[in-house]
């Protein structure tokens, strides 16, 4: 099976990238003396090993503090990274025992220290809350270089706003700002986080009118996900959708950071699709920007950025299909004429396919160039075969057979590897080679047109395992889910395949909207794993925490995982038996069988265990009288993580609960900030 031979090539690769048996409190002494080995890579590696300890790692926090400022290089299985890079994520992995330290090293100097350590105690969010002095104190500091990120971590930590809303205000309106294009754009898009703050929406419709194009995107962006005020919102967005003015997004990964610059109109179309305007509205704005570009844009990218914004709406105006053709006739001779002159763009083809993508949402406007669309099926040029293939079989795949037949032809070219380099004619035909980068667009393309097809997608579901273990399957188009969903619970059949693609995001996703039928191919795979796991004493963590983390989508159906999720909970792997906690308490038909498992998890000798025992006990009602005893003791934890855990756990079971209130007085007094605050905020009276 394929899924046994890739975890036994996992162990087989274990001890060359590091991952051995279940790590011990020595190693972890051994693994922080070598933070300071001269190799880069073996402190590189060292720190990364760390982030498995979790809050036991505690006393490499002052260690890992120091290596913030290091900016040599290592590589590992997952590339190459600084080592100020591992440091500040093995920081987040040690958990809120870092986030004194952090606090400190908030006003540090030294390159890069100040900077990791507030982005660290972002992603904390409002478990950071003591640290919000230090950040705010920062902005304050016009020396300091990394006002942005401070006011990134404000937005995440301060749930409410309460904090960050009125500094963000004043740091929008002072000097040191004003000159910074960007920089102001950034300040307004983080107002969006705070909806329901009353200074909110009128801030952001002020922005709109803004002489900073920045600003106007930031502020579009803000409004975009801000539900029920699409009557104040929709009004203000329409006169932007011919604001040419560019907004920059930045975006950085592990590997690199990108920069795009787009029109501030772009983003005033996805805002006013998700905001509900209607089509009818919008998209006659959209074409006329399509038919009269702006000049100093690239005109191939200045329409595939429309029709990706048209792909957002359902409803069309009379004499949209007849505008778009003439869209997709243009895009066709301005492609015909590159490849003649052997200057390819490939957002030529990009325009084509989107134009098709458009019209084949109206299919009753369309259909009345059936006939052109038969002629094209028949044309010389190959791209503007499969264009005419797509529409004919959207429209009435009944009547269009070949059309179908030719969507298949393209599939069935795609090689496992993407390997498309070769013509849509036949192999032995050799006619025309397609670039590489469009070696998975196109398959994708015809995949999701024969999918998205309610008439088709039941023929095609028994091809549908393979296509998805070659990636052809289009998980983000949301006309293929919606006919996929029809189809529950008759998919799940595809199910293994998804799970061998390793969980990208998608096709978890996917996996999510399959029906219960799922649950017993999640069982087998999880047991699976735990077998080659105690095979050969090696794991695969994140891999088997993925199954037991899906099983609570189906909570009736997840019942029959009890005897693999006890396994787990008795493995010899610590991450396992968390893994298996925090699926119990999650399944409601196993409450009453895991209470015991559960209280049992509380006195785990290692620190993660414990973690997730007590979150899983706040999840199950029902005998507090026995539960709320046990997590009360779990507050006296050497651990903040755990004493924390426990705290919200007795919060969701009821603070009235006998000695309750008393155990959570004595944590004001808590030496972590964390705890303390959470406690003093459960004791404080409520507003009403």
């Amino acid at each position: 099976m394929f899924w046994r031979r890739m975890l036994i090539v996992v162990w087989l690769l274990s001890p060359a990238l590091g991952w051995g048996a279940e790590p011990d409190v020595q190693s972890a002494q051994e693994l922080i003396a070598k933070l300071k080995d001269a190799d880069p890579t073996v402190r590189g590696k060292s720190i990364r090993a760390l982030a498995k300890f979790g809050p036991e790692a505690r006393a490499a926090i002052p260690a890992l503090i120091e290596a913030l400022p290091d900016t040599e290089s290592f590589n590992d299985r997952f590339g190459r990274f600084s080592i100020s890079t591992a440091a500040y994520q093995t920081l987040y992995d040690v958990g809120i025992e870092a986030i004194p330290a952090l606090t400190i090293a908030v006003d540090s100097t030294k390159p890069h220290v100040g900077h990791s350590a507030i982005d660290c105690l972002a992603r904390f969010g409002p478990r950071a809350r003591s640290s919000l002095e230090a950040i705010v104190k920062v902005l304050s500091d016009p020396d300091r270089d990394n006002h942005f990120s401070a006011c990134a971590a404000l937005s995440r930590i301060d749930a409410d706003g309460t904090v960050a809303v009125p500094i963000l205000e004043r740091y929008f309106n002072t000097k040191s700002i004003a000159k910074d294009d960007y920089g102001q754009g950034m300040v307004i898009e983080l107002l969006g986080r705070y909806p329901n703050h009353p200074r909110t929406l009128p801030m952001l419709l002020a922005a709109l009118k803004h002489s900073n194009p920045e600003v106007r995107g930031g502020a579009v962006q803000a409004l975009t996900d801000m539900r029920g005020r699409s009557q104040q919102i929709i009004p203000a967005l329409l006169p932007l959708l011919h604001d040419r003015g560019l907004k920059t997004k930045f975006e950085m990964s592990a590997h690199c950071a990108t920069v795009d610059r787009q029109g501030v109109w772009r983003y005033a179309a996805i805002a006013l699709a998700l905001q509900g305007a209607p089509g009818e509205k919008v998209v006659p704005e959209l074409l006329q920007e399509l038919e009269n570009p702006d000049p100093k844009e690239v005109h191939n990218s200045n329409a595939k950025a429309v029709l990706w914004q048209i792909l957002e709406f359902s409803a069309f105006p009379p004499g949209t299909a007849a505008r778009l053709l003439r869209c997709y006739e243009q895009a066709v001779d301005r492609r015909r004429e590159t490849m003649k002159l052997e200057k390819f763009d490939q957002y030529e083809v990009t325009a084509e396919l989107l134009a098709i993508a458009s019209l084949a949402r109206m299919p009753r406007q369309t259909a009345e160039f059936t006939a052109k669309w038969k002629t094209w099926l028949k044309s010389p040029d190959e791209y503007q075969r499969f264009e005419a293939a797509i529409i004919l079989a959207t429209i009435d795949p009944d009547q269009n057979q070949d059309a179908v037949d030719h969507l298949l032809e393209v599939i069935n070219l795609a090689s496992e590897e993407f390997d498309f380099d070769i013509s849509f004619e036949l192999r032995r035909r050799r006619a025309v080679r397609f670039p590489k980068a469009w070696s998975d667009l196109i398959p994708k393309f015809a995949v999701g047109s024969l999918l998205s097809n309610p008439k088709l997608v039941e023929k095609f579901l028994p091809d549908l395992a393979e296509w998805c273990r070659k990636g052809l399957v289009p998980w983000d188009n949301p006309a293929f889910m919606r006919s996929f969903k029809r189809l529950q619970p008759e998919a799940a059949y595809v199910a293994q395949a998804l799970l061998e693609k390793s969980y990208p995001e998608s096709c978890l996703t996917a996996i999510r909207t399959l029906g219960p039928d799922i649950v017993p191919i999640l069982i087998a795979n999880a047991r699976e794993a735990l077998e080659v796991y105690q095979a050969s004493s090696e794991q695969d963590d994140w891999t088997s925490s993925q199954y037991l983390e899906l099983l609570p989508d189906w909570p009736t159906a997840a019942v029959t995982a009890w005897p693999v999720i006890l396994e787990y909970a008795n493995s010899p792997n610590p991450h396992f038996r968390a893994a298996a906690y925090e699926a119990l308490g999650k399944i409601p038909g196993l409450h009453d069988t895991a209470r015991p498992e559960l209280l049992k998890g509380l006195q785990d000798p290692r620190c993660i265990v414990r973690v997730a025992a007590a979150h899983g006990l706040g999840l199950i009602s029902g005998q507090n009288r026995v539960v709320c005893p046990a997590l009360m003791r779990a507050l006296a934890d050497d651990f903040a993580d755990v004493r924390g855990a426990a705290l919200e756990s007795l919060v969701k079971l009821g603070v009235d609960e006998p000695g309750v209130r008393d155990a959570i007085q004595k944590l004001t007094q808590d030496p972590h900030s964390y705890v303390r605050l959470l406690a003093t905020d459960v004791l404080s009276p409520k507003k009403p």
